[in-house]
């Protein structure tokens, strides 16, 4: 779904085409996706997604200019609402594997003590 941001629209053309592909949701172009939150949860089958990729974004500008570098990892000031869209997928049936997809251009001052505390915080959140 990186490059189409209708998680649907995706699965439908995967259908169509009858190949035997799953679909990558990424919480970042899900949140980006205008029409995502009416279309997706009665329409999509969990069972066709093979992965979901993660990241969270604490910056407040519109979303319309959100990048991938304003990518982190998961925060309770994420305005994607990554953990709440995993907690969703859950209920819906996902059983599937996650991948943390931070790009921040800031992740490359941490250091090993700051990746270790980020990414134990982002499971804890996920957790809870």
């Amino acid at each position: 779904m990186s490059s189409l941001r209708s998680a649907v629209q995706t699965q439908q053309l995967i259908k169509q085409a009858g190949v035997p592909f799953k679909l990558l949701l990424d919480t970042f172009h899900h949140h980006l996706y205008e029409n995502a939150e009416q279309e997706f949860p009665q329409e999509i089958d969990v069972n066709q997604i093979g992965l979901v990729h993660l990241s969270g974004v604490e910056d407040t500008r519109p979303t319309a200019e959100l990048t991938d570098d304003e990518r982190i990892m998961l925060s309770n000031r994420d305005v994607l609402n990554s953990v709440a869209q995993v907690k969703r997928l859950e209920m819906l049936g996902y059983k599937g594997i996650y991948a943390f997809e931070p790009f921040s251009t800031e992740l490359e001052k941490w250091g090993a003590k700051e990746i270790e505390r980020e990414i134990r915080q982002s499971i804890e959140l996920l957790q809870a």
